[in-house]
């Protein structure tokens, strides 16, 4: 009953976004920034919002502001540097990885990023040594929740592509566990179904280790 009630118009922003519905995420979350601007969280919803809508430069300000607001928090560097992953500005991309990795060199979400890069630059085979370095299990083996499991679908991708296809499945598997991840708001989860389909196809005929 109370419009000006913050904690519902964050929470409601982010649901929003988390469904991919951009348009009406901006409507409330520009609420909740009015309400209390200087929370870095409601910046960087906003930035993920503007992305999805094509508001580019509206992106760069709320990322670069979410991350003013909260210097401790490396997420809106992240942010900035996929963004840039995906408008295909590989300079500005790494400069915001490299800016991650300078306070926490073994920041898994920054080694992807620059393994997406050198994915974009055509160079597979460093791409894909570089994201198989990155950690996705604890030492006793159960699996680590400090990363984005896109990871899982750049190294199948990669796999794929060097014709790992044996690999290539358990990367799409591992994805696959995961049906209610963020991945898949973006990520129709039955083209990787097929993507794994396929490749298990290949794997099969040319004799490649599923296990």
């Amino acid at each position: 009953s109370d419009p000006q009630f913050f904690p519902f118009l964050y929470n409601l922003g982010r649901v929003f976004v988390l469904l991919n519905l951009p348009e009406n995420a901006i409507r409330v979350l520009e609420k909740a920034r009015g309400v209390l601007h200087a929370f870095a969280g409601t910046h960087l919803l906003l930035g993920q919002a503007y992305a999805r809508a094509g508001d580019d430069r509206a992106a760069v300000v709320s990322f670069r502001e979410a991350s003013r607001r909260n210097r401790l928090d490396l997420a809106p560097l992240i942010a900035l540097g996929n963004f840039y992953v995906s408008r295909k500005d590989m300079t500005q991309a790494r400069y915001y990885f490299d800016k991650v990795l300078e306070v926490r060199p073994e920041d898994a979400n920054a080694r992807t990023g620059l393994g997406r890069i050198l994915m974009e630059k055509g160079d597979p085979m460093k791409a894909r040594m570089l994201l198989k370095e990155i950690p996705t299990e604890n030492i006793d083996g159960s699996e680590r929740k400090d990363y984005d499991r896109a990871l899982h679908y750049y190294r199948a991708v990669l796999a794929t592509d060097l014709r790992d296809y044996g690999d290539a499945v358990r990367e799409y598997a591992r994805l696959l566990k995961h049906p209610g991840d963020p991945f898949f708001l973006e990520t129709n989860i039955k083209d990787i179904q097929r993507r794994r389909e396929i490749v298990r196809r290949l794997a099969e005929a040319s004799g490649s280790s599923l296990e």
